[in-house]
């Protein structure tokens, strides 16, 4: 909740907004609506796993090899918190 508010999110509004946290063991995801939250779950996936995947994706759907780094900066940039008309 702290995540949505410091982010600016319209945390009251009857919309759905999509928090996640990447952390070094572990990822949460939180859906707040109306001021409280939803639905939230913590996964063992974390962002070396996420690199990998992110990594393999591009690999697959572009047949485009990338490294770490690039792949980092994909996670950074949907952990904007801003609505994707504004990034």
């Amino acid at each position: 909740m702290a995540a949505a508010i410091g982010a600016g999110l319209p945390i009251t509004d009857p919309t759905g907004n999509m928090i996640v946290d990447i952390g070094g063991g572990t990822t949460d995801v939180a859906v707040i609506s109306l001021a409280g939250i939803v639905y939230s779950r913590s996964v063992r996936v974390a962002g070396n796993e996420m690199d990998d995947a992110i990594i393999q994706y591009i690999k697959r759907k572009y047949n485009l090899l990338i490294g770490r780094a690039p792949a980092e900066q994909c996670e950074y940039g949907d952990r904007l918190g801003l609505p994707l008309d504004e990034r």
